[in-house]
């Protein structure tokens, strides 16, 4: 018999924060106050108990205030992207500490940030890598005001929860509780802030008291959730946001009962919400509530195990929009016990809970309200048949913020009608955000902003407010033609042209709008705009302003250029002089170089730049040791990395690894070198060995960012130097890769400088040969000096260019190896397959098309810890590598009898058709696809690429001695003389196939799965701020 939880008074003679999770703490201190799937077993459940949640609440506290240093009630901004667990333990922690948090939306703009950093008086911001773009922008802004701010990282995840390490820590878990205030905190001290959107303007920070927390506390949901014994799974909410504060923090301290939540996935950013995550480990963890937003509701409506799973539960909520009158009465007939939720920062949870409301409520009525008995809400008429809500200040119901002109109390602007029928039952409103000064996500660009006509006035109310649903029925036509502008931008109203088409007044004129789309920052004519702050949002809208430009012009010669205008337009030209250069060439076609010069031209100056001054080896150095080695790994914890750092400790031969990799998030290069490890199936034991010395640092700064003293120690010690980082964006163009260039110099100046010979093994790509004519046979391993044959993309110059300052410093010298990496697929060892390549893209998109295409040649993918194994051997070889080798498969296998191979493991057979009907169901689908397909079907992300397979294919006419696709084959004759490895490696089989598809999580496991599953849109369904907006999807067609 399951023992019920003590709960904490709710009479005030204790503070909610920290007071709840000491009492728990001291009375449930082993039942669990967080459960979520565990990420060794995704099966298994781990909990984090009430009292470890308070220790961790401890260790927070002494981090960010040190034995109550400072001022009381100092506010700190938190400017975050975190897990969960560790966003709730930071809040709770800071209160512990006598300060005051205020968590801000990592989406809202700087200026935005500044606002409300000044607005409460905020001098101290805790953030992490990922985010200290917008930190600095934001310190530099409130700098220039004299406005002082500090900046401090966020603890690790593993500081405050030591526990949840796999290898135990060597320090003492124990800690010394924080001592706390010695008088108790008067009710109306501010404890927490929390900020709405700002419907007018900027972002308001809400001030929260320990009453308001208390008040919340004694709200209906909550004491609900108590009473019925609900757990909650809170997942989807962003920690940050009222409902996150709600939901995961207030109802496990105040119900006893445990909250479900995503596995933390530090270093990483924690997981973008989606509804078959959500149901998945809402049935794992056991849950019986589930707050969901509206879309995820619709999606969970059309299938029926959801609908049921969804009726077993006892408690469904939405907020944050309306959900479809079809899907909710579906759902309630169902049996689903729906919920509508109302609330605001300002009042907190207004409206009743399930129970209380199914007294007056049928459950046709799901999508009616009642307010809670401890508020007092004033409806003021409107003249349309809605009426405004107001709640008026009483002794159970304190709003935070207070602005009405005649008595205390919150006017909250939003419109709710009432029941015909029924007294006291209310609608949900029609939530409006005018977003200005806006989170980045959604920011108001003139594209999309409609001008009212004087012919044509707002229909406004007697006392002169707008009547909002005739307003947006009268403008209706103006409201269609705005998504069509910004479709294709047809409508170039305000898109006012350069004064001519000269180079110059491009360029001026790009400079203006360049400014306009990031924030009237001025931009330097040759930086790269995404450095300086674009994104694909801007980018978006800046070709489309070209585009508006170059219609409007009365010369039909300018009007055709915008032919030329692709969808990767600004990603090919990421700079202003780039772009005014690429907008003339297209209107003066005969007056301008041809563009695939212009490409070549720019590879061999950078290489004449980057080669400029390079050393001699000297003579006179040590011989090296070849019994014992000592190694230096950058980029060790990506696919490849964190492969090649598996077989570097496992090798006794390797007596010492340095690996170096850029700063991250507020995670230590070990924490994400274990993540990565538990990602791939890796041996995690590893990372415990002391001959690791995980190291964060960046080639390109003084002394790689290290300290003298171990920088020397470096240079005189390490026998091989393995180069594995680089930026993989295939949209960018070669000017953003200078930075990985200009650091693979520094990298080779300190070899040279050595005392000892140092041997630089550099993971280059085949794509530095996309261009090679398979006429001329299998690609040599040799140093390729045509660079023609790299301009297909940024990252093939890239690492063409790097290429050939690797083959100069062999000349001058150095030992180098130039590794081509080919397709990299499933470890042969465990099967892990990075699932954003094109071939699980492609497995995925075929399921949902409902084909596989036959195509003749071979492919040549090779397993990502064979290449780990390969670089081993070359490391602990006698014999000198050669300049050049292939890192393909020696033995490529019929690309007909690997696809045959996965189509066996499929959980659905599909036909094989060949691959022109295959592309031409990808085209068809292209023409105008919905959010659903391009979820399903990701191969329309990477269309020209596939296409790009299907034009090489049909252009060869004989097949029988290239990659599928018509791409080339690659000797790899030294590769197999050199790599023992290479030379045993078994051809692809069914083998493989099986192994891709049964390892856990990995990529036809999953794509089996997810070609049926959609992801709901997300972004909009929170009403304050949209912090669940996902990112976009980043897809990589590999490294052909």
């Amino acid at each position: 018999m399951t023992t019920l939880p003590h709960f904490p008074p709710l009479d005030g003679s204790i503070t909610v924060l920290p007071g709840f999770a000491d009492f728990h703490a001291a009375n449930n201190p082993h039942r669990p106050w967080v459960v979520f799937p565990s990420s060794q077993s995704p099966t298994n459940i781990v909990s984090i108990s009430f009292l470890e949640f308070a220790k961790a609440t401890h260790r927070v506290a002494h981090a960010i205030r040190p034995n109550r240093q400072g001022r009381d009630g100092e506010v700190v901004a938190l400017l975050l992207n975190c897990d969960s667990i560790l966003y709730l333990a930071i809040i709770a922690g800071i209160i512990r500490a006598g300060l005051t948090p205020f968590p801000i939306s990592p989406r809202n703009s700087a200026e935005a940030v500044a606002h409300l950093v000044q607005k409460t008086d905020c001098h101290r911001m805790i953030t992490q890598d990922a985010l200290s773009s917008l930190a600095a922008v934001v310190q530099s802004d409130l700098a220039s005001k004299s406005y002082a701010l500090q900046i401090g990282d966020v603890p690790s995840l593993y500081a405050i929860y030591p526990t949840l390490r796999t290898t135990p820590p060597n320090d003492n878990l124990e800690q010394e509780e924080y001592r706390p205030s010695a008088t108790p905190p008067p009710p109306d001290d501010v404890i927490l802030y929390l900020h709405s959107s700002g419907s007018t303007g900027f972002p308001k920070p809400i001030p929260q008291t320990h009453k308001t927390m208390l008040q919340w506390s004694q709200g209906p949901t909550l004491t609900e959730a108590r009473d019925n014994g609900i757990r909650m799974a809170s997942m989807a909410l962003p920690t940050f946001h009222t409902m996150g504060i709600f939901l995961q923090l207030l109802t496990p301290l105040m119900s006893g009962q445990a909250v479900a939540l995503y596995a933390p996935h530090a270093p990483a950013p924690p997981p973008v919400p989606n509804p078959d995550s959500i149901l998945e480990i809402s049935r794992l963890t056991g849950c019986s509530g589930l707050p969901a937003v509206p879309s995820f509701l619709e999606y969970w409506a059309q299938s029926p195990s959801a609908v049921e799973y969804l009726a077993s539960l006892k408690l469904v909520t939405f907020a944050g929009g309306p959900l479809s009158t079809a899907n909710g009465n579906k759902l309630a007939r169902a049996g689903v016990k729906l919920l509508s939720i109302f609330g605001t920062t300002e009042t907190g949870t207004a409206t009743n809970g399930y129970y209380a409301d199914s007294l007056v409520k049928s459950k046709e009525d799901w999508e009616w309200s009642t307010f809670s008995s401890m508020t007092r809400p004033r409806w003021i008429p409107q003249d349309d048949g809605t009426y405004e809500l107001q709640f008026l200040t009483c002794e159970t119901h304190q709003p935070a913020i207070e602005n009405l002109p005649d008595t205390k109390g919150y006017a909250t602007s939003d419109l709710f009608e009432p029941h015909p029928t029924k007294k006291g039952l209310w609608r949900m409103p029609i939530v409006e955000e005018a977003n200005a000064s806006a989170p980045s996500f959604g920011r108001i660009f003139k594209e999309m902003i409609i001008v009212t006509e004087p012919t044509k006035p707002l229909p406004r109310a007697a006392k002169g407010t707008v009547i909002r649903k005739l307003a947006i029925a009268s403008y209706s036509d103006s409201i269609d033609q705005l998504y069509k502008t910004i479709e294709d931008s047809a409508d170039s109203k305000g898109i006012s042209p350069p004064e001519s088409w000269s180079v110059g007044d491009i360029e001026a004129w790009l400079h203006k709008h360049a400014a306009s789309l990031n924030e009237d920052r001025e931009l330097d004519s040759s930086a790269d705009l995404f450095e300086a702050g674009f994104d694909s949002l801007s980018a978006t809208f800046l070709r489309n302003r070209i585009i508006g430009a170059l219609r409007v012009s009365n010369d039909t010669a300018v009007q055709e250029a915008v032919r030329g205008v692709s969808q990767n337009f600004i990603f090919d030209h990421p700079t202003i002089t780039e772009l005014a250069t690429a907008i003339y060439t297209l209107v003066y076609p005969s007056l301008a170089p041809v563009a695939e010069k212009d490409k070549t031209k720019h590879i061999r100056d950078l290489i004449e730049k980057y080669s400029a001054g390079l050393p001699k080896r000297s003579t006179a150095v040590a011989t090296s040791n070849k019994t014992s080695f000592v190694v230096v790994l950058t980029g060790s914890t990506g696919n490849i990395g964190s492969h090649i750092l598996a077989s570097l400790l496992s090798d006794e031969r390797i007596t010492r690894v340095y690996t170096l990799d850029r700063d991250s998030s507020s995670s230590g290069p070990w924490e994400r070198q274990k993540f990565a490890f538990e990602d791939r199936g890796l041996p995690v034991e590893l990372l415990s060995h002391r001959k690791l010395s995980s190291l964060v640092g960046d080639l390109n700064a003084p002394m790689f960012g290290l300290k003298p003293e171990l920088y020397q120690e470096i240079a005189n010690t390490v026998t091989h130097f393995i180069h594995n980082a680089w930026k993989v964006n295939f949209n960018h163009a070669l000017n953003s890769f200078e930075a990985q260039i200009s650091g693979t110099r520094k990298l080779l100046d300190l070899c040279f400088s050595s005392t000892r010979p140092i041997r630089v093994l550099f993971t280059s790509s085949v794509s530095v040969a996309h261009g090679w004519d398979v006429v001329n046979g299998p690609v040599p391993e040799e140093s390729l000096p045509n660079p023609e044959l790299a301009v297909s993309t940024g990252y093939a110059s890239s690492k063409y260019v790097t290429e050939q300052l690797l083959t100069k410093a062999a000349e001058n010298g150095l030992e180098t190896t130039i590794l081509r990496v080919g397709q990299v697929c499933g470890s042969k060892a465990t099967g892990a397959w990075n699932v954003t390549d094109w071939v699980p893209i492609f497995v995925k998109s075929s399921l949902a098309i409902g084909c596989l295409p036959e195509l003749e040649g071979s492919v040549s993918w090779i397993p990502m810890d064979a290449v780990a194994d390969t670089v081993l051997d070359l490391i602990v070889s006698p014999n000198d590598p050669s300049l050049v080798l292939n890192v393909v498969h020696p033995r490529p296998s019929p690309w007909n009898d690997v696809i045959k191979a996965i189509n066996e493991e499929l959980r659905q057979r599909l036909p094989l058709v060949p691959y022109a009907q295959w592309i031409g169901k990808l085209e068809a689908l292209s023409a105008d696809p919905d959010p659903q397909q391009l979820e399903d079907i990701p191969a329309l992300k990477l269309l020209e690429f596939f296409r790009g397979i299907g034009a090489s294919d049909s252009s060869i006419s004989d097949k029988t001695n290239v990659e599928a696709g018509g791409m080339p084959l690659y000797e790899t004759r030294e590769l197999q003389r050199q790599s023992e490895t290479a030379r045993t490696l078994s051809p692809l089989n069914e083998d493989y196939s099986r192994m891709w598809a049964t390892a856990g999580g990995t990529v036809f496991a999953e794509v089996t799965i997810l070609h049926i599953l959609a992801v709901a849109k997300i972004q909009g369904d929170i009403c304050e701020d949209g912090a669940m907006s996902r990112e976009p999807d980043r897809i990589s067609p590999g490294k052909r």
